[in-house]
């Protein structure tokens, strides 16, 4: 897709609008609080469309519930990085009318969130000598 300044688009699930495009590439996006900027930003971007938002707030959701849910000092880096691919791959996932592809990448995605869950719950309980690691 070409990308011009002042469309919008959502870019990592967030809806915003392309800020700056150079050379027939987008370098700056905003979603009005704040701003992401560099080369190539277009592979992270998609157009609006309601199965794209769709998509996106599920990925908004799982990405929050991490951050307040999650362990304080999760490495949320690359754990955003995959959330990322997943929702890039559900993003160019074939629409359908069954949406096989959509629900494969959404089953990988709970899978990973529940596995990330599930470590932070059981971090909750580790002790050392009878004392708890984590309040």
């Amino acid at each position: 897709m070409s990308w011009k300044t002042g469309d919008w688009c959502f870019f990592e699930w967030k809806l915003g609008q392309i800020k700056e495009t150079k050379n027939n590439g987008v370098t700056e996006f905003s979603d009005g609080m704040f701003s992401t900027s560099g080369h190539g930003l277009h592979d992270r971007m998609f157009p609006l469309t309601m199965r794209n938002k769709i998509i996106s707030d599920t990925f908004e959701s799982y990405s929050s519930d991490i951050h307040a849910k999650g362990a304080r000092n999760l490495n949320f880096p690359d754990i955003h990085r995959k959330l990322v691919d997943l929702w890039v791959e559900a993003m160019e996932s074939k629409e359908t009318k069954e949406e096989v592809e959509l629900r494969k990448v959404y089953d990988k995605t709970r899978k990973f969130f529940d596995g990330i869950m599930s470590e932070c719950q059981e971090l909750k309980y580790k002790e050392v000598e009878g004392i708890p690691l984590f309040r």
